[in-house]
């Protein structure tokens, strides 16, 4: 049995899993001996249905789903035949990983703090091969490397460099085709980056797709603010400093532009070395997430045990989107800017302005 059984969330997760093995071990046999539609494996069902609404009672939340109608030949929870492969604790919230010793598939055991108390909200079964990280360390040393805080930051394109970023986050009325809107700014999350390599994707794609920006920012925690107007996200912007922006120049890929492609109508920010090392059952779960949210939608999500990243809806949805450097008088970079194009006009020569 492994030591992480040792206290919290992993605690109530052992005495889940042996309270239902203890209620299997009475069940079970009531079963064996009983005949299809028999009076006697209904009793076995009814007998079935007490034992799971008290461990609903004793061991879930409230609001927890929890409720297998079927019983099998092998107890599908045990502390004996089930291991902690990993396990996480973040704020409230918490996420046991088991391996069971009779099945390929994983137990993923979500908790959430009630009161003093550790409760499950969720169990989930999960391939192994969803656990696993989208990127390889090697491929991430590999693309992280022509990364850094002294990259070459080239012009604006003709077409962009009448763009003014600074007007974009003020609070004003913006009249397009014939709608007025008035803009908000608001705060959405604090980026949190341990290595200073940031990407910014489409959210909906594999994080296997992630490529790092060229330039890279000093470790730490950023405020994340958001620009609105017309029911839409029109930009968002990571701060890096209280200085002022004097100079816009891309926010490029080191073999790249700085134009990213959004194809899920979302898009984020994030720490690329985290974001690249989630797995594929992390991702799916802060997606559903994300997708429930209230429109135009933006929020925060964790990346391993120190990074966050924020995700947020794309503008009016799928497109190709520019990511800005926003530089000081003494060239250092003090935002990151990707403007989704909601509160800007094109003239006749295709030359972007701000409304």
């Amino acid at each position: 049995m492994s030591t992480l059984w040792s206290n919290g969330p992993q605690a109530r997760v052992l005495r889940f899993c042996s309270d239902f093995e203890a209620a299997w071990r009475i069940v079970w046999p009531m079963f064996e001996t009983s005949t299809f539609l028999s009076p006697e494996e209904e009793a076995a069902r009814a007998s079935w249905r007490a034992s799971i609404a008290r461990l609903r009672e004793d061991h879930c939340t409230e609001s927890s789903g929890f409720n297998p109608t079927g019983i099998g030949r092998i107890p599908n929870h045990s502390s004996e035949m089930e291991e902690v492969v990993n396990s996480t604790v973040r704020g409230n919230t918490a996420c046991v990983i088991t391996k069971h010793a009779r099945f390929t598939t994983l137990n993923e055991y979500r908790l959430r703090m009630e009161g003093a108390d550790w409760k499950i909200e969720k169990i989930v079964k999960i391939d192994p091969a969803d656990s696993k990280p989208f990127t390889s360390k090697q491929k991430i040393n590999t693309l992280t490397r022509g990364c850094s805080p002294h990259a070459e930051l080239g012009a604006l394109p003709a077409a962009q460099a009448q763009m003014d970023e600074l007007f974009n986050f003020t609070e004003r009325s913006v009249t397009r085709h014939g709608e007025t809107t008035r803009t908000e700014i608001s705060r959405i999350g604090t980026l949190t980056t341990s290595s200073g390599v940031l990407a910014v994707l489409d959210f909906g794609s594999d994080n296997s797709d992630a490529r790092p920006l060229a330039r890279s920012v000093a470790q730490g925690a950023y405020p994340v603010e958001r620009v609105t107007g017309f029911g839409r996200n029109a930009a968002v912007r990571v701060l890096f400093s209280d200085e002022r922006p004097t100079s816009w120049h891309p926010a490029r890929l080191p073999d790249s532009g700085h134009v990213f492609s959004v194809d899920a109508g979302c898009a984020c920010v994030a720490d690329y070395a985290a974001y690249a090392s989630m797995t594929p059952r992390d991702k799916a779960a802060l997606h559903g997430d994300f997708i429930a949210d209230q429109r135009p939608a933006a929020r925060e999500f964790p990346l391993g045990k120190s990074d966050v990243g924020v995700v947020f809806d794309s503008g009016f949805g799928d497109g190709g989107y520019p990511a800005y450097w926003g530089m000081d008088t003494q060239r250092r970079v003090t935002q990151l800017v990707i403007d989704f194009l909601v509160l800007t006009a094109h003239d006749d020569d295709g030359v972007i302005r701000h409304l």
